[in-house]
């Protein structure tokens, strides 16, 4: 009996190791089937293709708040207030105000978006309006002798380049306030300005039809070394333009200086747009649309142009294909529910999105990747047309962390600070942890210590970096 029951538990026990190991060989099936299904999800497309590294960026932006969308500050011509929006709550965040006032087209600029200032240009009046970005407070006024067509911020705030309706271009040391360089440049209006990436050189608009390309540098020198005899009377020698931009029959409605300063992008009312080579002033290439066009973006890497027509279209051109003629110039890409003629337009900072505006108040944002109509803002709807669209950069005041707290002097407090003071000033020693543990949320690094490495790694230089990327190899 004592066998038997021996025998019986031997074969009890060899049953049940059986059913265990078969157990564990479903487990080990399971997992790479798990394995898998997670990879596609994050990091494949529906198709099972690798995704690339900006989309996997963006979805996991967007589980975060959608961070890659940014904030965007809107004016219209009729309406007495600037606004900042948060495109993805439809939530007003900031609103500039200032009685009978009509922001100018191509005349809204931020000095620092973190506890900087914003400037705009007034269409009716001779001034330029400075407001503090945090607060919302007008800080003061700017006469200036003629109308401001067009603005731009230089030098991380250190100067103020403006052009005007009389053709002139005039430069402000922003620290100061005073008038550095005062120079004709064209005949009529300038219409648009843009600034190559170092902030050196200028490439100038005007409604005659031509583009001009200047040094900074000229203009400012050449106004210094102005003599004026006994009388105070101004003997007038100005700048001389690098290059000249001739071909265009109607008013420019915009122009472009490439990131690395080889091309330059001009566009016009006489349905065409023309690319350039910058210091020669040759012209490349011509596209030509169907209607007049009112409004050019062109993304960082030269990929697509994007230009907004009086037909209330936007064609989305490939500058490869335009540059090396692969097809036909018709093949564009349409974006087409807009109700009314498009006024301006501009790519958001990760420049996935792009926003446009139209004669009637209403702003557009499109989904680039997916040809895609996301949102409509009707803030500035009936108020006249949409005049400017500035992305920004969504400040770390709104994750819950402290703001830079200093109100900006005549005219700016923050113009010589280095960065590391500017952080210093926006972090207090509470929100140090919360802003490292946003900022490493997806990995494994040590919080208490990562901020401090990324302010190491920012102050090594680049054969530091590459030296100790070697080592750890």
């Amino acid at each position: 009996m004592a066998k038997g029951k021996k025998a019986k538990n031997k074969k009890r026990s060899a049953q049940a190791g059986q059913k265990r190991t078969r157990h564990q060989m479903e487990e080990t099936k399971e997992i790479p089937t798990q394995q898998k299904q997670y990879k596609v999800s994050e990091f494949e497309d529906s198709n099972g293709r690798p995704k690339p590294h900006s989309d996997f960026l963006n979805d996991v932006n967007s589980s975060g708040g959608d961070l890659a969308m940014g904030l965007i500050m809107t004016s219209a011509a009729a309406h007495d207030e600037i606004t900042v929006w948060d495109p993805k709550t439809r939530a007003q965040l900031h609103t500039f105000r200032e009685l009978k006032f009509k922001p100018a087209s191509n005349t809204l600029c931020v000095t620092n978006e973190c506890g900087g200032v914003v400037l705009c240009a007034s269409s009716t009046k001779t001034q330029l309006v400075v407001w503090d970005f945090n607060s919302s407070t007008k800080l003061f006024a700017i006469s200036t002798k003629e109308p401001i067509t067009c603005l731009k911020i230089m030098n991380k705030g250190a100067h103020i380049i403006a052009g005007t309706k009389g053709g002139r271009i005039n430069i402000w040391n922003s620290q100061s306030g005073k008038l550095i360089a005062d120079s004709s440049a064209h005949f009529e209006e300038i219409t648009h300005m843009s600034l190559d990436a170092n902030d050196t050189l200028l490439l100038t608009g005007s409604s005659e039809g031509n583009a001009k390309l200047w040094s900074i540098g000229d203009l400012i020198v050449t106004s210094e070394n102005r003599i004026k005899d006994d009388q105070e009377n101004v003997l007038e020698t100005e700048a001389e333009c690098i290059a000249e931009f001739k071909g265009h029959a109607n008013r420019i409605t915009g122009v472009l200086i490439n990131k690395f300063a080889t091309r330059a992008y001009t566009c016009s009312e006489d349905k065409t747009c023309k690319i350039w080579d910058l210091f020669s002033g040759a012209e490349i290439k011509t596209i030509t649309c169907i209607s007049p066009i009112k409004c050019m973006e062109v993304d960082k890497i030269e990929t697509s142009i994007y230009l907004g027509c009086k037909n209330k279209n936007v064609y989305c051109f490939s500058i490869e294909a335009v540059l090396n003629d692969w097809g036909s110039q018709k093949s564009a890409r349409v974006l087409n529910p807009h109700k009314n003629e498009i006024s301006t337009m501009s790519l958001t900072k990760n420049e996935r999105y792009l926003v446009v505006g139209s004669t009637d108040g209403v702003i557009y944002i499109w989904d680039l990747y997916q040809d895609d109509h996301l949102k409509t803002l009707e803030r500035h709807k009936d108020c006249g047309e949409i005049t400017n669209i500035l992305p920004l950069t969504k400040p770390i005041s709104l994750f819950g962390l402290s703001s830079v707290k200093t109100s900006p002097k005549l005219p700016f407090l923050m113009v010589n600070e280095t960065e590391n003071q500017k952080l210093d000033k926006a972090l207090s020693p509470e929100d140090s942890s919360v802003y490292a543990e946003f900022m490493c949320r997806d990995d494994n690094t040590d919080m208490a210590n990562a901020f401090q490495t990324c302010t190491d790694m920012l102050s090594k230089s680049e054969e530091q970096l590459e030296e100790e990327y070697w080592s750890m190899l």
